[in-house]
């Protein structure tokens, strides 16, 4: 099916019994579907050198298919950093409705975009898709809020608001959070100059690190991100396997991020690091990391 399976990471899934759901690949998703019982259709992003497209061609053939209802698609990008531009978006937007499917756009990381880049409400490509697209946005990644479980779904169509209402309804799960509320509220409003901040620290942190392998380690890949938090780090070229890896990044380095099978196959061999964190964290995590590398970098 690819000419280099490694040179492509998961876009999307589609699901059966009796809907199939196509999702930008994220782990939190595939847990989703699967406890819903439904079945997981692999549509790999392209990948060249590190950056990642979307396979249309691929897509388009996968949405074709009667039991593919419904994509859930990740704009920005988790784990690959993507911030898709408006004609991807747009491309998207175009398949979907020619082929009758909901869309999911999870945009929870809409606020943090790296400078120079500007993230699509996917809600303002398409007036048709605009009919049959879910809107996921939660302050949580951006301000830190989780824990208060406060999100905002945004639904146009009256049909499908009404399924999700009655849906939340049967799950005694239609409450609101008065706490995660307020917080929500504060942060949108009173919030931004400290959004702006943390967009400086975020990309000062990933440009560290890729200047620290970029220098000490050039088989050890690191490709800027365009949005989110989390830097996608390719370590294949040390020729270890995801058990060995994990365990060189845990014990001899110290060194804990997200391994990048968890994300899928097309993971193997990858770290997911979040730069969240006070560049002198970075800093010393990248001392701690180097002095290992070092004893079986070649």
């Amino acid at each position: 099916m690819f000419k280099k399976f490694f040179q492509h990471f998961p876009l999307s899934f589609f699901c059966k019994y009796p809907y199939q759901f196509l999702t930008s690949y994220y782990i939190s998703y595939t847990m989703a579907i699967e406890k819903n019982k439904r079945k997981l259709v692999n549509c790999p992003l392209n990948e060249n050198n590190g950056y990642y497209t979307i396979d249309y061609k691929k897509f388009e053939e996968e949405a074709r298919k009667p039991q593919n209802k419904l994509l859930i698609f990740c704009s920005p990008h988790n784990p690959v950093g993507r911030v898709w531009k408006k004609e991807e978006l747009e491309k998207i937007a175009e398949i979907a409705v020619k082929n009758n499917l909901i869309v999911v756009a999870d945009e929870i990381w809409h606020d943090l975009i790296m400078p120079g880049y500007k993230h699509t409400v996917m809600a303002t490509v398409s007036k048709e898709l605009e009919e049959r697209l879910i809107t996921c946005t939660a302050p949580s990644k951006t301000f830190n809020l989780a824990g208060l479980a406060t999100s905002s779904i945004i639904i146009k169509n009256k049909d499908i608001r009404d399924t999700y209402v009655a849906t939340l309804q049967k799950m005694r799960s239609s409450s609101v959070n008065i706490l995660g509320f307020k917080a929500c509220e504060i942060a949108y409003n009173n919030c931004e100059k400290w959004l702006d901040e943390l967009i400086q620290v975020l990309n000062n942190n990933q440009r560290i690190i890729k200047k620290f392998f970029d220098e000490k380690f050039p088989k050890i890949k690191v490709n800027l991100i365009e949005g989110t938090y989390l830097l996608w780090l390719d370590f294949r070229a040390l020729g270890l396997s995801d058990e060995e890896l994990e365990k060189f990044m845990h014990i001899e380095a110290e060194f804990f991020t997200d391994e990048g099978y968890i994300f899928g196959i097309e993971g193997s061999g990858y770290e997911r690091v979040n730069l969240a964190a006070p560049t002198w964290v970075i800093e010393e995590a990248l001392e701690r990391l180097g002095k290992a590398l070092e004893k079986i970098y070649k």
